[in-house]
C-alpha cells in the first residue's frame, strides 16, 4: 500500500496549486462539543445510525418537500437545517419546522452519498468525481476539488479535514476550509464503504476486504487486516467496536485499537445500508427482505423481523425503535429488544435511503422521486 502527502489549494475553477504547508494541519482544531452538532450519513462521523427521541408510535406527517430530481442521495438534518440533493444536480435547504425552502443551489452534476454539514458548510460528493463546499447559509459556492475518480459516497467531517474516498480506491484528506487536499491514500482496490473517524484515526473497508486505520491528520498506516467479502454501505465505530458489512452477508466485529477480529457472523444475504450500532445491538437490514438484530459483543442473532419487501437504503433507531422504509414505500418501526413491529406508514413512492432525525422530534424520509417527508415524533427517550 501506499501513501502519497500531496499539499495543494482548490481553485475556483476546480483545479488544485501547490500550497507549501497544508492549513488543516497548523490551524487550531474545533472544540469537539462544537462538532456535536455536524451531521453525515448515519448521523455522525462514527455512522451509528442511531438518533434520539422516541419513535414507538406512528409518526404524524407534518410537510413535504420536492427538489424536483430522482435521487439516490441520503437526506441529512443539522440544528435549524435540513439539506437534499438529487441526481439532476439540485441542492435544497429547508427549515425543518416548517418544510420552507431557505435555498437552492444547482451544482451540475448528480449528487450521492450523504451530504455532510458542519457550523458554515455543506459539503457533497459528486457522482463523476468531485467534492464541493457550499455556504450553509447561502448556498453559494466556496469551493470544488476533483478527485481520482468517481464518488458514490458522502463525506465525514472530522476536526480540520473531511474524508472523501473514490472508485479508483483513493482516499483524500480535504481541508474543510479551503478544499485543500492533504493527504492521499491509495487503497488495493475501490472504496465505496464510508469511512469512520475518531480523534485518533480514519478507519475504511476496501472492495478486497482489506479493513485498514490511517493517522487521520498524516494518512500513515496504523494497522490492516483482511476480512471476508467486499466492504459495503459503510464503517460504523460505535460501543468500542469497529463494525464492518461485507456483500457476502459478512459482518465482521474488529478492535479498532489494532484491527483484532472480536467476533463475525453471516447474515446469509447481503446488507443493506450502514451497521446500526445502540446500546449493545447491531441492526443491520438485508436483502433477505428482513431487518436483523445481533448482539454488538459477540453477533448472535436476537431477532428478525420481515419487511414485506425489499429494504430502503437501510435501517436506523430512533430510541428504543428500529425504523426501516422498503423499496415500495412503506416505513415499519420495530422494537428495538425483539423485533415486535409497532407501526406502518405509507410513503407513496418509492424509498432508497434511511430516515434520520433532528434532535427536536422531526423525522425525515427521503422518497426517490426527491420528495422529501417530515415526520413528528417524540423528543422524550423512552424508558
Amino acid at each position: 500500500m501506499t501513501i502519497a502527502f500531496l499539499f495543494f489549494l482548490a481553485c475556483g475553477d476546480g483545479g488544485i496549486e501547490e500550497q507549501a504547508v497544508p492549513d488543516a494541519l497548523t490551524r487550531p482544531e474545533p472544540d469537539p462539543a462544537q462538532m456535536e452538532a455536524w451531521r453525515c450519513a448515519g448521523r455522525d462521523w462514527t455512522h451509528s445510525g442511531a438518533f434520539p427521541g422516541d419513535a414507538s408510535a406512528p409518526p404524524v406527517e407534518c410537510w413535504r418537500l420536492e427538489t424536483g430530481g430522482t435521487t439516490f442521495a441520503w437526506p441529512v438534518a443539522a440544528p435549524g437545517i435540513v439539506v437534499v440533493a438529487d441526481e439532476a444536480g439540485h441542492v435544497v435547504a429547508a427549515d425543518p419546522a416548517t418544510g420552507e425552502e431557505r435555498w437552492r443551489a444547482d451544482v451540475g452534476e448528480p449528487v450521492r452519498g450523504a451530504p455532510a454539514l458542519t457550523d458554515g458548510s455543506v459539503y457533497l460528493s459528486l457522482g463523476r468525481g468531485a467534492v464541493v463546499s457550499l455556504d450553509r447559509v447561502t448556498g453559494t459556492v466556496r469551493w470544488r476539488v476533483e478527485l481520482a475518480g468517481p464518488c458514490d459516497v458522502g463525506p465525514t467531517p472530522y476536526g480540520n479535514f473531511l474524508y472523501v474516498p473514490d472508485e479508483s480506491g483513493a482516499l483524500f484528506a480535504l481541508d474543510g476550509l479551503t478544499g485543500g487536499v492533504v493527504w492521499v491514500y491509495a487503497a488495493t482496490s475501490p472504496i465505496l464503504a464510508h469511512p469512520a473517524v475518531d480523534e485518533r484515526c480514519v478507519y475504511f473497508a476496501s472492495q478486497d476486504g482489506m479493513v485498514g486505520a490511517l493517522d487521520r491528520r498524516t494518512g500513515e498506516g496504523v494497522w490492516s487486516v483482511r476480512v471476508e467479502g467486499r466492504a459495503y454501505g459503510g464503517v460504523t465505530l460505535a460501543g468500542g467496536a469497529l463494525y464492518v458489512a461485507a456483500r457476502s452477508g459478512q459482518l465482521a466485529a474488529l478492535d479498532p485499537a489494532d484491527g483484532a477480529l472480536a467476533a463475525q457472523t453471516t447474515l446469509g444475504q447481503p446488507p443493506v445500508g450502514l451497521p446500526v450500532v445502540t446500546g449493545g445491538v447491531v441492526v443491520l437490514a438485508h436483502d433477505g427482505a428482513k431487518v436483523a438484530a445481533l448482539s454488538a459483543d459477540g453477533l448472535t442473532e436476537l431477532w428478525q423481523a420481515g419487511l414485506g419487501d425489499y429494504p430502503g437504503g437501510g435501517a436506523a433507531v430512533v430510541g428504543g425503535t428500529v425504523v426501516c422504509p422498503t423499496w415500495f414505500g412503506t416505513l415499519r418501526g420495530y422494537n428495538l429488544n425483539d423485533g415486535t413491529k409497532l407501526w406502518e406508514v405509507k410513503l407513496g413512492g418509492m424509498c432508497d435511503a434511511p430516515p434520520v432525525c433532528d434532535d427536536e422530534g422531526r423525522m425525515l424520509v427521503l422518497r426517490r422521486d426527491g420528495v422529501l417527508i417530515c415526520f413528528k415524533i417524540s423528543t422524550e427517550v423512552p424508558a
